[in-house]
């Protein structure tokens, strides 16, 4: 099929770009416009954009309030991404405490890869009493 024949065929629900063999390949209203760039496919099911910040944090745990020093990597409002030193154990639920915020952040860990933690945030509570940062 020829380029002029293709695009009749396809009518004008794409454009059509023929390289030199006369191979036709489709271009979508995504494609063509540069305001409208192609969506990710990251695998995340994240409602809101992260805004990259670099932010020190402490993880308190329930048992005994131990604390894990990490670092928020991005945030929106409704969670974080927190690195933390590879050996350290995060709970599935923890109290997040970010200084810079003035707030402590409920936190439930939604995935984990390496010494990376995405959580999300459930609440916020005061500066916790026992924290001394």
């Amino acid at each position: 099929m020829q380029c002029d024949e293709h695009a009749a065929h396809c009518g004008a629900r794409a454009s059509v770009l023929c390289l030199p063999l006369q191979v036709p390949i489709r271009l979508t209203a995504s494609m063509m416009n540069p305001a409208q760039p192609l969506e990710e496919t990251s695998g995340e099911h994240r409602r809101e954009h992260r805004q990259r910040v670099l932010k020190g944090g402490t993880i308190i745990t329930g048992i005994q309030n131990s604390e894990v020093s990490c670092t928020l990597r991005n945030q929106n409002p409704g969670g974080a991404e927190l690195k933390v030193a590879p050996d350290s154990r995060v709970p599935d639920h923890f109290l997040l405490y970010v200084p810079v915020d003035g707030v402590a952040y409920r936190a439930e860990v939604r995935w984990r890869r390496n010494d990376r933690v995405g959580v999300k945030f459930t609440g916020i509570e005061p500066k916790p009493k026992l924290h001394y940062g």
